[in-house]
């Protein structure tokens, strides 16, 4: 696959969902940009700091990696404590000595802090992280330790440990939570089985506060093997905490990237363990990275990430605090330089009349909601939601958008549901208008394809498990009974958020009110 085809693929998959990526950044790429070790080069270089080779504490450990660095962090104690090679760093530092692995962690946090420089990136990356900087998404995790993504992403909050995410009120926004620690707490750093037993004893709460995450944000896993320990602990645990149907939209949230090693780049599903669920997760595999922070950078967002967390801030803290200021200051929002001065107002009254909060404070939910019901809500306003509302979507690379009801009643179709004229209309629109039915269909093997053809919808409802698995295989039924369609969507109104009811319901728009579909 060619750098451009897996880069438009995948701005694709990220446009399926409203909201921005999150990254979840393993040790991998700091060794790609600022050649640190993973976890047992790092255990190797610091048992040389002990009168003991590496190869004795392993073998001592059985190659447990937190043992191993629990066996060295004692070894080490002691050193510390005694050597004149630290009395420098005892004298600094001995107040926060409070366990024994604690001079191991300070030794660690310092080569990390040494070594996380982004300027000394080696030439065939520079590219590749002048790209990632470019990068259009809501937030990091990590389990890292390096300050690497703190100085690519410098206005971005972190939360330095598993505690910091755990106990603090996060926006979702602008912010890297370091869930194993970070250089500049050394105290922090999830290094030995005592930290490991302590992590996942909290590990259940910190699944907890990253389900919203993984459930509205498509999650890209950098630096990680599909089998990563780490990985698998917090999909573990969030297989166990969220229900069959939840699980679903989690499975379409999940992209891999790793390297190709030489062979050609490629996109594919691959499953993967959630709990005692299988999850199809999608693998992505490239030498250059570049593709694939491309397509995240030509992901939009009308506000700057900043600047939408500090609404985000400021919203909450006055729900929490029933404090409000008594200054308002308008200001073009775009021009705004400085986002710690923006202070937010919001309104809060009679819904009243469209026209009076106009066509682009229009939701795209409502549009679906009133599309299923059968409503009447926007009658009077088809033309302009046409031209104005849906066109806004197609401009913010939306792309799952309810419009041949819209085209109909605005006097825009033939008779037989076709575009009356193309030329008046907008590019994106016709477009749109014109996608093939595999936009919407789900994929899936040729054998499940020659399966579902031949189904009724109730048949289809019968063989699958909940709603939103049935609408992605109602999108392969031959025969659409386009009453029965309606009534399923109806029925479970509730999942029109998700990407699987919007292809059905854009499906059904077109069934409904357009031409339908002639290939």
């Amino acid at each position: 696959m060619e750098d451009a085809a897996l880069r438009d693929a995948l701005l694709e998959k990220f446009n399926e969902v409203e909201t921005a990526p999150f990254l979840f950044v393993g040790s991998g790429l700091s060794r790609r940009y600022i050649g640190l070790d993973d976890w047992e080069g790092t255990l190797r270089h610091f048992a040389k700091l002990t009168d003991r080779d590496y190869e004795y504490y392993a073998a001592q450990a059985g190659n447990d990696l937190p043992t191993v660095a629990s066996l060295i962090a004692e070894e080490f104690y002691e050193l510390w404590w005694q050597n004149d090679e630290y009395a420098e760093q005892r004298a600094d530092l001995k107040a926060k000595c409070t366990t024994k692995s604690s001079p191991l962690k300070f030794q660690i946090a310092e080569y990390m802090r040494e070594l996380a420089d982004p300027s000394s990136v080696p030439d065939q990356y520079e590219e590749e992280v002048d790209a990632l900087r470019r990068v259009t998404v809501d937030g990091i995790i990590t389990t890292n330790w390096d300050t690497f993504l703190e100085k690519l992403f410098p206005e971005y909050t972190v939360y330095a440990s598993q505690d910091e995410v755990l106990f603090s009120y996060q926006h979702a926004v602008a912010e890297i939570y370091k869930i194993h620690g970070c250089c500049q707490q050394p105290n922090s750093l999830v290094l030995t089985a005592a930290d490991y037993e302590d992590f996942n004893r909290k590990n259940a709460y910190l699944a907890a506060k990253l389900t919203t995450v993984f459930l509205e944000h498509p999650i890209v896993f950098l630096g990680y093997s599909l089998q990563d320990a780490n990985v698998q602990s917090i999909l573990n645990s969030l297989g166990y905490c969220l229900s069959d149907e939840r699980l679903e939209t989690l499975s379409d949230r999940l992209i891999f990237v790793q390297r190709a090693k030489g062979k050609e780049s490629s996109i594919s599903p691959s499953v993967i363990t959630a709990g005692d669920q299988n999850l199809e997760a999608l693998r992505v595999t490239t030498d250059s990275f570049a593709s694939v922070y491309e397509a995240l950078a030509q992901t939009e967002r009308r506000i700057n990430a900043n600047l939408l967390r500090q609404v985000k801030k400021q919203v909450y803290e006055l729900v929490q605090t029933n404090d409000p200021q008594d200054r308002m200051h308008v200001v073009d929002i775009e021009n705004l330089e400085d986002h710690e001065d923006v202070e937010i107002v919001v309104g809060v009254g009679v819904y009243g009349k469209l026209g009076e909060r106009g066509l682009t404070g229009i939701e795209i939910d409502e549009l679906f909601e009133d599309l299923v019901s059968g409503g009447h809500k926007f009658d009077d306003l088809a033309e302009g939601i046409v031209m104005q509302t849906i066109r806004g979507w197609l401009d913010a690379r939306k792309r799952y958008v309810p419009l041949y009801k819209y085209l109909k009643l605005a006097g825009m179709l033939t008779e037989d549901g076709y575009l009356l004229d193309e030329e008046e209309l907008p590019p994106r629109i016709v477009r749109i208008a014109t996608l093939p039915r595999s936009t919407y269909e789900y994929d899936v093997s040729e054998e499940q394809q020659r399966r579902f053809r031949t189904m009724t919808i109730a048949d289809v409802e019968e063989e699958t498990d909940g709603p939103v698995a049935a609408a992605r295989y109602i999108t392969l039924v031959e025969n659409i009974d386009v009453d029965n369609l309606e009534d399923f969507l109806s029925r479970n109104s509730e999942h029109l958020t998700t990407t699987e009811f919007r292809k059905l319901a854009c499906m059904y728009d077109r069934l409904r009110y357009g031409p339908g579909f002639d290939e």
